[in-house]
């Protein structure tokens, strides 16, 4: 007879319990960490798109100073509104595990390494020459940062143990 201070031995064998704790956990990680990026980068993008519409004296300012145009600036922010849609569906899809959250995250890091560069040389070349060099260093530091961040995430979610983690 058994004894009652033991705990009973049951053989049941859950397979989706074992398959979550043999997952990696970095899509879901990276799943989270990109939407937190997503909604305050959204956010910035819909405050500096409020502030042109409404004809701030002050984001004008800044982007007369530099020597932007205003079109560029409409057409960039729109660009990012919309990376920002897709970046939010992706980090869902990587956080219920799904292949096609790493795929479409490769998808988004091409756009960032022909966008990022491009929107930084223009940027610089239309710069008044009386600007300084910080704020050019700045400004590639910031570019560089940011595709050495998204570049470790696209390496952590395309290694061999991560795919195979994914349906």
């Amino acid at each position: 007879m058994p004894s009652p201070y033991q705990p009973p031995e049951s053989t049941v064998y859950d397979a989706q319990i074992n398959q979550d704790i043999q997952r990696s956990k970095t899509p879901k990680v990276v799943g989270i960490i990109l939407i937190i990026l997503t909604i305050l980068g959204a956010l910035g993008i819909i405050a500096s798109l409020g502030m042109l519409l409404s004809g701030s004296e002050l984001m004008m300012g800044v982007y007369e100073k530099q020597g932007i145009d205003l079109t560029y600036v409409y057409v960039t922010l729109t660009l990012s509104f919309l990376a920002a849609i897709w970046t939010f569906y992706t980090s869902i899809q990587l956080i219920k595990y799904r292949d096609r959250g790493r795929r479409f995250y490769n998808y988004y890091m091409v756009y960032l390494l022909i966008s990022m560069p491009l929107s930084f040389a223009y940027q610089s070349y239309v710069r008044p020459d009386n600007t300084n060099f910080s704020t050019i260093m700045m400004g590639l530091a910031s570019t560089a940062v940011g595709l050495l961040i998204y570049g470790l995430f696209w390496y952590l979610l395309n290694k061999e143990k991560t795919k195979t983690s994914l349906t």
